[in-house]
Parts: C-alpha cells; sequence; structure tokens
C-alpha cells in the first residue's frame, strides 16, 4: 500500500474499515467478464415479477403516486400487512404504530440494529449467517457474536449453544430462519426454547423471516412473536423480494413494538425517507392475489432443489444436505483438501461455474460452498456434470503439488 492510499484510508471512520468486503461481491466481480459461466451464486429469483404486478406497478405510476408518502409507508399498506401477518402469523399489530415498510429487509434490520444496540453490546447471530448482519453490528458500534450452526443439525439453532453465549453485555439476538445459506428450518420445539431463553435472559429477537414462503416436506414456519412473551421483544422482518421476485425493488417491512417502530420510522425519516410510492401501491393491491404465483415458484424450487441435491450425492467426494426451505444448496466439500475459497475459485475459472465459498458467511461456513437454485433445471444439470469432472483435476492438481 502507498502512502497516498494509506492517508486516503486513514479518512475513512474506523467501523467502516472494520466492515470486510462480502465474499460474494468478490464473485460477482471475478465472474464480471464470463459470459458462459453458469451463475449459482446469486440469491435472487430468477423469474420476472408477475405480469399481473407489473401492470399494477404501471398503473400506480400512471395515477401520479409520485409523490412523498408517510416515513412508514402508506397506511393502507400497513393495514393490509396487518390483516396478512394475523391471518397467517398469528400475530396481531397495530398498523398505524407497529408496522414500517422498508427499502427491503437489509434496510428493515439496520434500522432496528441501530435503535437497539450501544457501543460495545453484544449481538448473537448464527454462523454460517447472511453476510449483511455482521456489517450493520459493526456500524452500530455493536459486538458480532457467533453461535455455530452444525450439519448433523440440519443447520438449525441449538438454544444450548445461544444460551452459552450470552453474558451480561448481550443485548440482541437475530434469528433467520429459513436460513440463508444453509435452507435449515427452526422446529417449532427451537423456536419454543430460543424464546424461552429470550425471556428468561431478557434479549431481543429480530426475526428474519424473508423465506417463510419457501419450506418443503411438511415442515412449519413458526414466527417468533407469535409465542407467549415475544410479541414485545420480537421485530419480525419480511420482504417482498423472493416471494414476488421483484428483488430490485427493494421493499420491505418489518413489525415490533411501537417504541422500536417509531425509532425506525425516526430514522427511515432521515435516512431513505421511505420507500417508492407505486412500489407500495403495487404491492398493496397485489398482496390478495400472490397466492397461486408464490405456490407455483415454490414448486419449482422444491423440484431443483430434489434434482441437484440427488445428482451432486452421486458424487462420492462431495456431501449435499438436503435443505427443508429458502433456495439454497450448502454442500459439503471437507474430504476434498482445499479450502472453500479454493475450491469456489476452481470452479469458476476452470469450470465456469459461480459459487459462494461457504467461510464467506462465517468461520463455521468453512468446508462448504454455496449455490443457489436460481437457474432452470437444465443448467443445473450441466453444473453438476461440470463439477463431477472439476474433482478429479482438483485432486490431482493437488496431489502433484503435495506428492
Amino acid at each position: 500500500m502507498t502512502t497516498a492510499e494509506a492517508d486516503s484510508l486513514s479518512r475513512l471512520s474506523i467501523r467502516s474499515r472494520q466492515i470486510k468486503e462480502s465474499g460474494i461481491r468478490r464473485a460477482f466481480d471475478a465472474a464480471g467478464q464470463m459470459k458462459d459461466a453458469i451463475h449459482l451464486g446469486l440469491g435472487e429469483p430468477d423469474f420476472e415479477a408477475p405480469e399481473e404486478l407489473k401492470v399494477l406497478l404501471k398503473l400506480a405510476v400512471d395515477e401520479g403516486y409520485s409523490h412523498y408518502t408517510p416515513n412508514a409507508g402508506f397506511l393502507d399498506l400497513r393495514t393490509m400487512i396487518s390483516e396478512k401477518l394475523q391471518n397467517e402469523n398469528r400475530v396481531q399489530y397495530d398498523p398505524a404504530t407497529e408496522i414500517i415498510v422498508t427499502v427491503g429487509a437489509m434496510n428493515a434490520i439496520s434500522l432496528a440494529v441501530a435503535s437497539l444496540v450501544n457501543p460495545g453490546d453484544e449481538v448473537l447471530i448464527q454462523d454460517p449467517c447472511f453476510v449483511g448482519f455482521e456489517p450493520c453490528i459493526i456500524s452500530a458500534g455493536g459486538i458480532p457474536v457467533r453461535v455455530p450452526l452444525r450439519e448433523d443439525r440440519d443447520f438449525r439453532l441449538d438454544p444450548r449453544d445461544v444460551e452459552d453465549r450470552i453474558t451480561d453485555r448481550t443485548r440482541l439476538l437475530i434469528v433467520n430462519s429459513p436460513h440463508n445459506p444453509t435452507g435449515g428450518v427452526l422446529k417449532r420445539e427451537d423456536v419454543e426454547e430460543i424464546a424461552r431463553i429470550a425471556v428468561s435472559r431478557d434479549l431481543f429477537v429480530i426475526s428474519d423471516e424473508v423465506y417463510e414462503k419457501l419450506i418443503y416436506d411438511g415442515r412449519e414456519h413458526v414466527s417468533f412473536a407469535s409465542l407467549p412473551g415475544m410479541k414485545e421483544r420480537t421485530l419480525t422482518v419480511m420482504s417482498y423480494s423472493k416471494t414476488f421476485c421483484i428483488c430490485g425493488w427493494r421493499i420491505g417491512y418489518a413489525a415490533g413494538p411501537a417504541f422500536l417502530v417509531n425509532n425506525m420510522v425516526k430514522f427511515q425519516q432521515f435516512n431513505s425517507v421511505h420507500p417508492p410510492a407505486p412500489m407500495q401501491k403495487a404491492v398493496l393491491f397485489y398482496m390478495n392475489r400472490a397466492g397461486e404465483f408464490m405456490e407455483c415458484i415454490r414448486k419449482i424450487y422444491l423440484a431443483r432443489r430434489d434434482y441437484m441435491v440427488d445428482l451432486l450425492n452421486q458424487i462420492k467426494e462431495i456431501h449435499c444436505p438436503r435443505p427443508s426451505g429458502a433456495f439454497y444448496l450448502f454442500v459439503n466439500i471437507k474430504s476434498l483438501g482445499c479450502t472453500s475459497d479454493e475450491f469456489a475459485r476452481f470452479l469458476l475459472q476452470d469450470y465456469r461455474i459461480i459459487s459462494i465459498p461457504g467461510s464467506a458467511f462465517g468461520p463455521s461456513g468453512e468446508g462448504y460452498i454455496r449455490l443457489c437454485l436460481t437457474v432452470p433445471i437444465e443448467k443445473l444439470q450441466v453444473a453438476c456434470l461440470r463439477i463431477e469432472k472439476a474433482i478429479p483435476q482438483l485432486k490431482s492438481a493437488s496431489s502433484s503439488i503435495h506428492p
């Protein structure tokens, strides 16, 4: 690093310098010029937004929704969200004071962490976990504390591991189920026991439930806020990105106690102000029409999951657990004798497959790669064939270097 570069970096805040570049971003940058690559790295549906939703968006623009909205979002949308949460998640919220519409789920989590965490506070997160959680905590001056997930528990958070990591500085627990990157889904008994710990140890919970509609094999989605004693200490975070296939629209929401939501609205007022007005109106009018579309998408991901898991598990040197939710595979590559980053770079450079090393999601992700089920089955088949060819070449190259 040159003196000039060091001087420039010194101008940045200490907290911002503590935030590492995402391993996902590195993979995308490296693959930018590879037009023939199979992209299994992007956690975004490969489907277009529903045609009806597109029409509703155009209609909202034509009808003049180009002005400011309330900082918390349109009240009629928050009312519709309140009805959804009561009917589907078994939690009742006041749309006027306990719900905020945000610029995607990540914005909701960022606003909540900024509202709850003081410098030096510890925040428990799953390990591996979504790459956005740790930067939010660091930005607020908090200390991320990772709770490892294990494959032999289907990557479900173990309540005993949570309790073991609680100290007198622990302020908050962030939980994501269905889980990115592993596809793990908490069972009801897991949620109930973690909720018991949260109540007894006076923890607040941010429950990231953005994949709630993508659950398989008859598994149940249980919202933390629906359990006794949890509504007043839980922020439930949702998004339309995955369910409506509109990641680029950036619209999500959160529901929780009024004291927190009010503070999040205050922050949003001076941050993004509010989500775009036309997107809010389009989603409002589409919500009650979306069931058939979402079920169709879920069935497609289920078929892709079963197809690719079966193919990958025919390759002796690796193992692919069958996820219960979301659209990710977390493939165990520990027997290959290389790091997850090395394997991901090898797949990219030699076989034109874009994957994400498990280490990008935390230390417990080492020995895995994340693959997304966000391409058609035909491409998944080609990807599996390439992976099958890649492994002998990788082992041969490794043995020649380390005889």
